[in-house]
């Protein structure tokens, strides 16, 4: 060891062999085995290691004596092939073990030991990194080089990752202690001591300590669901068994790391809190250092007592909060005493400072846990809003607000109505709030009317948007000396809001409540105003409500004659700024002033009074000038007894929409109309139009047609060799490019025939082959775009023979909907290549089945026939169409109002009669309402008689309607009937309904139901369950893509997949029959998109059979 410090100084020795073979050799190339048998000769001297430039060896390593250098020097000499040997070896002290010690305080590095040699250094202390300390020497006696160089560097793995402590080898046994920087490194320590070590070493032994936290801080959360555990621990079994404490079915969150530096008792101190902190419905427990905390919410005052108990003596500082309430409220009520309080409050600060507050008693109020945000705000709006009351409540639950009661002033009550209106404290919600104004003895209102038009209200009203509602119904400012009060009648506000409605109709007059009644009372000018008055008094529903009238008309007097016009003439024009210009003649001054009134400014009125004019005119004339207003400009007139409309419009569809509007108010059937739309080809007038089909099926088209894209597809839909004389131009009704395709896809199904537009109407005529083809253009007549409302169909009776029926058909139209007959339910034809599917065809009328003759079997009796009635006023609807209306009413509002009863267009067929009886208006109403909700049915007028029969689908239904006839007046002079309709005829409606959509889809080319349409059975499957004993006929089509025979087994497919699908839905299988026909059973042309999606459906059949 007195040697230790010592370096050997590498000598150089040169052997020169002198025998003839070295000197034979002497400059040949190195053999390739000189390494090998060189490092075998010294095999026994582990601390050497050769090398070989050429023939040259080089010998390195460490050795502790000059002897052991020069024994393995003569040994690789004498190796046949050496040519020279240079020794590189260093001289040093031997130790054995061979030390390597890291040493490492405040995070730094110091290392000490023995180096193979000065190779090694570097690569060590770069390995142990930055700052490192070297106190390594140069020793002899290690092991293998590579093997010690690998063990170091697993050694510096350890003592890279500790902040203190050790890391030595001796020789390659590996000894680690020491403190870990951080979690982090601990976590690395320990999976590094659970990794094997390199080859040849033995970690003998490894003891970590945690990384030290100061202060140390540990903290645990529970909210009675979960516990949550976070901070530092001093071991990993400290935590588990903290982790352990939670009660078995809680989860527990833990974020703790292992750290040293815990005080003294950590372990106890924590157990304790966290038994403790369990205890609580929620809470939190902390240590820092050597001060613990436990604070939260305990269930009842017991809990929280035993908590304190529990936690004083070991110096835990507890802050225990008032017990949870689930159902946290509060309210206070205002009587004659004060305000008296009760429920909860969060804090006996907040109940000390209610209770110091005068005439409020706090003593209710107890301490608790659970109150919403903003509770203390809600609290003072409560008391301050009570406050202006003479009487009232107010309540706090949850984050609502609830008030009620009186003002004690006017004033007071505009200054809650105020508050209110400014809403809730934030965060807060005003749930209900009811404040009434003082009370007024007697409550008394009155609006008034004068001479000049001139509106005036007084009295009393009870709030400010009643009063704001009742002003606003008057069609003029009004002075307004009103007081908000209670003392009300419970309607006030809508029968003043309907008084003054009928008030504006009259010259003078005043609405008035006493206290105990209404009355209303003026005068008017003409008996018009005085009818109008009455009808809107009655039908605002005041006479029923018992309201007093009284209306007077000014003494009759006798009008001057007015001349006699002939022939009657009147005209209007517009012009393109918009001034209305009007000349001619009217029959009435009153006319005279609406049409100027109606017309808007920049009118001139040139028209004069005359008599003569033709019947109708009024009517017409209005019409006419709200076609002429929609106009950009153009002129109307009546001359020669004949009209004529013309003028120009921005687009086609306008022009479409005026001349709807004109047909729906007036019979143009008669008039010339000519408008031109911009975006379309000259008008022409009459616009015609019209399709031949000679006997050898050539097409011949002429007339006009609105579009060169329309005039090609028509010709084309009229096949090979159609003689094609259309010209373009415009005028054509709403719907024409649809009606003219399926009209003239109707017509090729005849033998020969003519489709004819004639300016006004739709006419198809001709010789069809079958019944069946009669039928297919029946039903495309029935779904033109409007339901075949303006065609007319004339068909021969067919070549061919129809088949027998098989059974009778009853002649009652109610027993007809009921027949066991079978009807087969399907889809209407498109009317043009249009996607969405179109309305099934309608059921037939009554008087359809009255000629019906039973083809085996005659009826047993022929049936009573019915009661022949002259209904001044009718009302009927068939089965899925909508009511329509026909007869008279006593004015125009009545006819806008029945529309607006049964959700229907206002009836062209009412007429305006001033001889209709009293009551007429509510019963109408009332059986109007009645028929809505029926499947069908009929009502009317017949003399003093009201008739009224239907038929329901529903029990409920059929009970509805009873009830809105018992509100009718004069039930005595009613004959009701209302029965059930049978539950065969209720299915086929909704099925027939069902099939109209075309709404069950398959996947392509599958009988597999998509998935959208799985809905649409249920549907079906509810539908049918209506008629549990009818037997259904499920029937697949296709269209004509694809083989004939594919298309049929396709069509078959997918009828059974739809009976399998209603099957799972609960129909019963023996009811349900499935068949397919292909595509041979087409309900539209193959040759459009629109028409082969119609021809790819699912039609069904029902029967009682």
């Amino acid at each position: 060891m007195s040697i230790f410090l010592k370096w050997g100084v590498p000598a150089f020795v040169t052997v020169v062999g002198g025998t003839a073979a070295a000197i034979a050799t002497s400059g040949a190339a190195m053999p390739p085995d000189l390494t090998a048998r060189a490092s075998a000769a010294i095999a026994d001297a582990n601390w050497a290691e050769v090398s070989f430039d050429a023939r040259d060896a080089t010998l390195t390593g460490t050795a502790t004596t000059q002897r052991m250098i020069d024994d393995a020097v003569a040994r690789v000499a004498a190796v046949h092939g050496v040519r020279s040997v240079t020794a590189k070896v260093v001289l040093a002290e031997y130790a054995s073990p061979f030390p390597f010690v890291a040493s490492i305080a405040g995070g730094t590095i110091r290392l000490a030991g023995g180096l193979p040699d000065e190779d090694a250094r570097a690569p060590i202390l770069a390995a142990a990194g930055a700052g490192t300390t070297d106190a390594m020497r140069p020793m002899s006696g290690g092991p293998g080089r590579a093997t010690w160089v690998a063990a170091v560097d697993y050694a510096l793995g350890y003592a890279r990752e500790l902040d203190e402590g050790e890391v030595a080898l001796a020789d390659l046994t590996l000894t680690v202690s020491g403190r870990a920087k951080s979690p982090e490194s601990y976590a690395a320590l320990q999976r590094l001591a659970a990794a094997p070590a390199p080859a040849g070493v033995v970690l003998a032994f490894h003891e970590f300590t945690p990384p030290l936290h100061s202060p140390y801080e540990w903290r645990a959360e529970y909210d009675g669901k979960r516990l949550i555990l976070s901070g530092a621990a001093p071991s990993g079994e400290v935590a588990n068994a903290l982790e352990a404490l939670a009660p078995s079915g809680k989860p527990v969150s833990t974020s703790m790391v292992v750290a040293s530096g815990a005080p003294s008792g950590f372990e106890a101190r924590a157990t304790h809190l966290v038994q403790n902190l369990l205890k609580l419905e929620r809470g939190s427990a902390t240590i820092s250092g050597t001060t613990s905390t436990l604070s939260g919410s305990p269930a009842d005052p017991a809990t929280a007592e035993a908590i304190r108990v529990a936690m004083t003596p070991g110096g835990t500082t507890v802050m225990l909060g008032p017990p949870q309430v689930q159902q946290y409220w509060f309210s206070a009520e205002r009587g004659a005493t004060g305000i008296i309080l009760d429920g909860f409050v969060p804090d006996e600060a907040l109940r000390d400072r209610l209770e110091a507050m005068d005439g409020v008693d706090a003593a209710g109020l107890e301490l608790g846990r659970g109150a919403p945000e903003r509770f203390e705000s809600g609290v003072d709006f409560i008391v301050e809003a009570l406050g202006h009351m003479s009487e009232g409540r107010g309540s706090l639950a949850g984050t609502a607000i609830s008030l009620s009661g009186r003002a004690t002033t006017a004033a007071e009550f505009t200054r809650l109505e105020t508050t209110l209106d400014l809403g809730a404290p934030q965060g807060l919600i005003l749930a209900g709030t009811y404040i009434r104004p003082p009370l007024a003895t007697p409550f008394t209102f009155a609006a008034e009317k004068t001479a000049g038009g001139a509106f005036a209200v007084s009295g009393h009203v009870p709030s400010e948007a009643v009063r704001k509602a009742v002003l606003a119904a008057l069609p003029g400012a009004a002075a307004d000396s009103t007081t908000i009060a209670d003392g009300n009648p419970a309607d006030f506000r809508d029968a003043a809001i309907k008084a003054v409605g009928v008030l504006a109709l009259l010259d003078t007059g005043k609405v008035a409540y006493d206290g105990a009644s209404w009355s209303l009372t003026g005068t008017v000018d003409s008996p018009t105003k005085a009818f109008a008055a009455e009808s809107a008094f009655a039908t605002a529903g005041l006479r029923a409500a018992g309201w007093s009238y009284a209306v007077a008309l000014p003494a009759a007097s006798t009008p001057a004659a007015l001349p006699v016009i002939d022939p009657y003439a009147w005209r209007a024009q517009k012009l393109a700024g918009g001034g209305v210009t009007f000349s001619g003649f009217v029959p009435t001054p009153q006319l005279k002033s609406y049409l100027a009134v109606h017309a808007g400014q920049g009118v001139t009125d040139g028209s004069a009074l005359g008599a003569g004019a033709p019947d109708g005119f009024i009517g017409d004339a209005i019409a006419a000038l709200d076609a002429l207003l929609a106009l950009d400009e153009g002129s109307v007139s009546l001359s020669a007894g004949s009209w004529s409309l013309d003028g120009k419009i921005r687009t086609s569809a306008d022009r479409h929409a005026v001349e709807s509007q004109l047909r729906r108010a007036a019979d143009t059937s008669r008039w010339h109309v000519a408008i031109q739309a911009a975006d379309a080809a000259p008008v022409v007038a009459p616009f015609v139009w019209s399709a031949t089909k000679a006997a050898d099926g050539a097409v011949t088209l002429a007339g006009y047609v609105p579009t060169e894209s329309l005039r090609a597809a028509l010709a084309a839909a009229g096949g090979t060799g159609v003689v094609d004389r259309t010209l373009v131009g415009s005028g054509e009704p709403r719907g024409f490019d649809a009606d003219a395709g399926a009209g003239l896809a109707a017509l090729l199904k005849l033998e020969t025939g003519e489709l004819r537009y004639d300016g006004t109407r739709w006419s198809i005529s001709g010789q069809p082959k079958s019944p069946a083809e009669a039928d297919a253009v029946t039903a495309a007549v029935a779904a033109m775009s409007d339901g075949g409302a303006s065609w007319t169909a004339a068909l021969a009776a067919p070549l061919e023979a129809a088949p027998v029926a098989q059974e009778t058909v009853a002649t009652d139209p109610a027993t007809n909907a009921a027949s066991d007959q079978a009807v087969t339910v399907e889809p209407a034809t498109p009317a043009a290549d249009d996607a969405q599917p179109v309305p099934a065809e309608p059921a037939q009328p009554a008087a359809d089945a009255e000629t019906a003759v039973a083809a085996i079997e005659p009826a047993a009796e022929t049936p009573t026939p019915p009661a022949v009635r002259d209904y001044v006023f009718d009302a009927r609807k068939v089965l899925g169409g909508p009511v329509t209306f026909a007869g008279a009413v006593p004015a125009e509002p009545m006819r806008r109002y029945l529309a607006v009863i049964t959700g229907t267009e206002p009836a062209e067929g009412l007429s305006i009669s001033d001889s209709l009886p009293e009551g007429f208006i509510p019963s109408a109403e009332a059986g109007s309402r009645a028929l809505k909700l029926l499947a069908d049915g009929e009502f009317g007028l017949d003399g003093d008689t009201w008739v009224f029969s239907g038929r329901a689908e529903t029990e409920a239904q059929k009970q509805a309607a009873l009830a809105e006839l018992a509100a009718a007046p004069q039930a005595d002079r009613w004959q009701t009937s209302v029965t059930l309709l049978p539950p065969l005829l209720v299915c086929k409606d909704k099925v027939g309904a069902f099939a109209a959509r075309n709404a069950i889809l398959f996947q392509s080319g599958s009988a597999r139901i998509a998935a959208e349409s799985l809905p649409a059975i249920d549907e079906l499957a509810a539908d049918l369950a209506l008629c549990p004993e009818a037997t259904v006929e499920v029937e697949g089509h296709t269209d004509a893509d694809g083989d004939d025979a594919a298309n049929l087994a396709l069509s078959v497919s997918r009828a059974e997949a739809v009976v399998d699908a209603l099957v799972e839905r609960g129909v019963a299988a023996d009811r349900l029959y499935a068949i397919g026909y292909g595509e041979s059973l087409p309900v539209a042309s193959n040759e459009t998109k629109a028409g082969k999606q119609a021809n790819r459906r699912i039609a069904f059949t029902l029967s009682d059979e």
